[in-house]
């Protein structure tokens, strides 16, 4: 959305060669302003910009503070966009859970679904508001954050859980010799729980580096909006959050 503050400041262009272009247009008769008037205009005969010279300064200044929160919306939009895609599969799985008799575990992936669906709404309803200037929308990204982190880490301990409810890991030892088969029967039943633990631990590890970086960045965004409302005019923020909101 930056480039529409560009555009209304009249940065894309210097206007220096605006002015030289449009004095170089033959005048036009049903032009909107006067012949005799010595503001610049467009080939149309309009103005070039209705505004001062500040008022292009407030704009250069907003397009220039809003990139980071433009980059920070585009993340939240495309992470709350692949926890709903992840949701509509967890759904699916739970359906089929269902319908396979698993009971308990189909409804318990399909509360997940929702709850992920539910997260990744709040996600990209997040970033909208980020972009628009809400001073509240980087603490409302980083708890979603946190209660998907939370949610990753239930997932977790459930995997874990089950793991251990199904028992040790069965290996065919037909036609082993039996202390052969005994020994490697043991050394699976050892190496089970490590297996477990170290596949779940690392999603967490990984869960934590990733969801509480996220939080964190999005926290940092605050003082970014802050800044905006402090420094800026707040015609000028009204006009930024009208367009990100449009």
């Amino acid at each position: 959305m930056d480039v529409y503050f560009e555009k209304i400041a009249g940065i894309a262009e210097p206007k220096e060669l605006q002015q030289e272009r449009a004095a170089a247009q033959p005048e036009r008769d049903s032009a909107p302003v006067a012949a005799a008037s010595t503001q610049a205009l467009d080939p149309n005969g309009f103005p070039l910009t209705p505004m001062s010279d500040q008022d292009e300064l407030w704009f250069i200044q907003a397009a220039n503070m809003h990139r980071p929160l433009s980059r920070a919306a585009g993340l939240a939009r495309s992470s709350g966009m692949l926890m709903i895609v992840s949701a509509v599969f967890s759904v699916l799985a739970g359906g089929l859970g269902l319908a396979g008799g698993d009971t308990v575990g189909g409804g318990v992936t399909m509360g997940i679904g929702l709850v992920l669906f539910i997260l990744g709404m709040s996600e990209r309803n997040g970033g909208t508001e980020l972009a628009a200037l809400n001073l509240d929308a980087p603490k409302r990204l980083a708890l979603n954050q946190v209660a998907l982190l939370l949610l990753i880490a239930g997932g977790c301990f459930m995997g874990i859980q089950d793991a251990g409810a199904a028992g040790a890991v069965s290996i065919d030892t037909a036609g082993l010799p039996p202390d052969m088969a005994n020994k490697m029967a043991a050394e699976m039943e050892s190496l089970a729980p490590l297996l477990i633990y170290g596949v779940y631990g690392v999603m967490m590890a990984i869960s934590i580096v990733v969801q509480g970086g996220m939080a964190l960045y999005y926290m940092s965004r605050r003082k970014v909006v802050a800044a905006f409302h402090d420094e800026l005019p707040p015609w000028v923020t009204d006009v930024v959050s009208t367009l990100q909101r449009h």
